[in-house]
């Protein structure tokens, strides 16, 4: 159903709650005569419920005019003669329009989230498609973490600098070694380099960036990257 159809019913919805709701107000004088025209007042809130604040908002200058013309004295006139009158009046309002900027409120905070869902899916996807995975290497423990992509879904492994090491090629060990050492200096690490996978090797590129703690630098930080979908060779490295 499109989306003006929908719209438009809940406009409708809308009106005819109030509608009903003010007859309901002229046939029994114990809701009229409540402090705060819960009838009206539940109109807005179902209008609202189903249709968004501005379906409410739509019920509830409605409905304020609907109780000013109608049950505040002097019935059929906007103006309001007494205290009393006003006071009542003015708390529908004020009920109502609370109601209207909670749902906004709720609505906003709805849309961020199913966003925020959204760029996560998105982000996922890419990651899997480029082969992107994070990074880590933390200097007290000497330990580097990392994820691997095995069948579309994503595994974090951890191992000692060392191990991690050898799994480079022999030929890249001593740069992303001298890399990782000098990172405080250099602002972080970046390296291009072979490392096994599958039993062969692969290109891979890693980028990360300090991580300070309390008193000193305490990790490295970033993600790792798969350059090339086939094995790296090794002859004449």
């Amino acid at each position: 159903m499109d989306e003006p159809q929908v719209n438009l019913r809940m406009y409708l919805l809308a009106i005819c709650l109030t509608v009903m709701a003010t007859v309901l107000s002229l046939v029994l004088p114990e809701i009229e005569s409540q402090p705060v025209f819960s009838l009206l007042l539940t109109a807005v809130m179902v209008s609202t419920y189903f249709g968004g604040w501005k379906t409410g908002l739509l019920s509830t200058v409605l409905g304020a005019l609907a109780s000013d013309y109608l049950l505040i004295p002097p019935k059929y006139s906007l103006r309001i003669s007494d205290t009393e009158g006003l006071v009542r009046f003015l708390a529908f309002v004020v009920c109502a329009l609370l109601i209207c900027y909670l749902s906004a409120a709720l609505s906003r905070s709805r849309k961020a989230e199913r966003a925020a869902q959204s760029a996560k899916r998105a982000l996922e996807q890419h990651q899997r498609t480029a082969q992107i995975g994070r990074w880590e290497y933390d200097f007290e423990s000497h330990r580097v973490s990392w994820e691997v992509l095995q069948g579309g879904s994503r595994s974090l492994r951890q191992t000692a600098l060392e191990q991690w090491l050898a799994e480079v090629h022999p030929d890249d060990q001593r740069s992303v070694r001298e890399a990782i050492m000098h990172a405080v200096n250099n602002g972080g690490f970046e390296a291009a380099y072979r490392s096994q996978s599958g039993g062969s090797y692969a290109w891979m590129f890693a980028r990360a960036w300090v991580v300070n703690g309390k008193d000193s630098v305490r990790s490295l930080s970033g993600v790792s990257m798969r350059l090339m979908s086939g094995p790296a060779s090794i002859t004449g490295a």
